[in-house]
């Protein structure tokens, strides 16, 4: 009879197989009955479109234990742990980890409590590091001895496992410094309402429809008439969907600048494919008829514009948003906030063109300033 490996134990730093993660969870979800769990994940995504977990850090109450989850037999006790929607998880920069975890358990976790996000409305600094906040919160100087390391790679030293578990180590203690903080500055329900919009299922869908419409697709294809963006449109699509079953990076299928030759010069035929000279000859050979193919669907399409250009402003446009801008840096200069946690540039800009389904306008940042930006808009209107 095979032995049973022992059990999870509580002075262990690496969970390293199934029995351990289930007795783990056991201890977390028994012990403090749905209190906070810190958490924070590495992962590879080098060579992949998907990015490929290689450990989960947790901690809660006296537990911090490191989980490799390449040697658990089924995540599913973690899982339930991470997903239990009574449970606050506590987080430094979660945008990547919400998107990971959703791919490896089927939804990304929430609630959760980005320190990240916390300590921008706290006055610390816009997108603070973490190693930062634990020096600037803790007086505590982390060792960045692991910071580029292949977390795929077996056996993890100790050294590697160490700089994991720092990342939820001191997750605990900011989170009660920032929470009180916060409260005595009035600015809790800030960070909550955006945490709440950060956990945001939808948000993290890789999968999602218009996955590789979004970025700098998207800025690319802003210049182009209707008919060529919808070219780039039909070449993207076809991209996301190649780097998908093969599990590559996109640039890896063929580069955004390619695209965008394509899309400004849609080519009709592998010869005038190759006039383009934009792939390189491999590229050329395994991917041209696809690329030719996609080409012609965009051309057949009904020329209607997928995104709009907003680079043009008039100039009582390019007037409000200045003032905006002036008004903004100053509001926030007077009150301790960083003026790119209320709204970027870019934001500004697109209320300065008549776009009103902006964050701007919405909970905390329209009663912060955005009531008064709309009341210089309106004052603005000829």
């Amino acid at each position: 009879m095979m032995k049973r490996k022992p059990e999870y134990n509580p002075n262990a730093e690496l969970v390293d197989h199934q029995p351990a993660l289930v007795d783990l969870c056991r201890a977390i979800g028994g012990g403090d009955g749905g209190g906070a769990l810190m958490l924070d994940t590495e992962f590879m995504r080098v060579n992949t479109y998907y990015p490929r977990l290689c450990l989960v850090q947790v901690a809660a109450a006296t537990v911090v234990a490191c989980v490799d989850v390449l040697c658990c037999d089924s995540l599913a006790p973690l899982a339930d742990l991470i997903l239990e929607e009574q449970r606050l998880k506590v987080m430094h920069a979660c945008r990547q980890d919400l998107e990971i975890l959703h791919l490896a358990l089927g939804r990304a976790p929430a609630p959760v409590f980005d320190t990240q996000i916390a300590a921008t409305a706290a006055g610390y600094g816009d997108q603070i590091g973490y190693a930062g906040l634990v020096h600037e919160l803790l007086q505590v100087k982390l060792e960045k001895t692991a910071q580029r390391t292949d977390w795929s790679r077996r056996p993890l030293s100790g050294a590697q496992v160490r700089y994991a578990l720092d990342d939820v180590r001191y997750l605990a203690a900011m989170f009660a410094r920032l929470r009180d903080e916060l409260e005595r500055r009035g600015r809790l329900a800030w960070v909550e309402e955006d945490c709440a919009a950060l956990a945001d299922d939808a948000r993290h869908d890789m999968n999602a429809a218009d996955a590789g419409l979004r970025g700098r697709v998207a800025r690319l294809g802003a210049g182009l008439d209707a008919q060529k963006q919808q070219v780039l449109k039909h070449l993207a699509e076809w991209r996301e969907e190649t780097a998908r079953r093969a599990d590559r990076p996109r640039e890896w299928i063929v580069d955004n600048a390619a695209l965008a030759a394509m899309a400004r010069n849609p080519p009709r035929t592998l010869k005038e494919l190759a006039a383009l000279k934009v792939l390189p000859p491999r590229t050329m050979r395994r991917r041209g008829d696809a690329l030719v193919r996609a080409v012609a669907r965009g051309l057949r399409a009904a020329p209607v514009a997928v995104w709009k250009n907003e680079l043009h402003m008039s100039a009582q446009q390019k007037k409000l948003f200045h003032r905006c801008r002036d008004f903004l840096a100053a509001h926030c200069e007077q009150h301790a906030v960083p003026a790119s946690l209320v709204a970027t540039v870019e934001d500004l800009k697109h209320f300065a063109r008549g776009r009103r389904d902006l964050g701007l306008l919405r909970g905390w940042r329209h009663d912060f300033a955005g009531r008064r930006l709309e009341r210089m808009a309106y004052n603005a209107q000829p």
